[in-house]
């Protein structure tokens, strides 16, 4: 049973402090980090050296990220696919330093749209035996 005064004397501890129930005793309050943006690195407007070199091809190439932005997939599903024997994407893999950039043509973005669509998409029957 809490004293009537130890009420009173709770109750103004709560009025100064708040309420504490949650609080980690003799522990530092937990600090989320803050997301390093472009503009806090001081990089906003400027593109990396590997757009650069795609964009110094001269032909409409797509790199991995920007055919994963246009897709709405993750770059892992994109590199992934790039493996897959059935599907000629990417068109040219150019080496840059000890990174390698693959680069897409608007049909290998077709492609792989139609890859999608056709993974994605319910088969009849007959479709699967015929496949299969």
């Amino acid at each position: 049973m809490i004293d009537p005064s130890d009420r009173e004397l709770k109750a103004a501890v709560d009025a100064i402090y708040g309420d504490l129930r949650g609080v980690r005793p003799n522990k530092k309050p937990r600090q989320r980090r803050k997301k390093v943006t472009q503009e806090r690195r001081g990089k906003k407007g400027r593109t990396s050296p590997v757009i650069e070199y795609v964009r110094s091809l001269g032909k409409d190439y797509k790199t991995t990220q920007e055919v994963a932005d246009l897709l709405g997939l993750s770059p892992n599903t994109i590199r992934k696919f790039a493996k897959d024997p059935d599907l000629k994407a990417p068109s040219y893999v150019a080496p840059f330093g000890k990174t390698v950039v693959r680069l897409y043509t608007p049909d290998d973005v077709q492609e792989l749209q139609d890859h999608l669509a056709k993974r994605h998409r319910v088969m009849t029957r007959e479709e699967y035996e015929s496949d299969g």
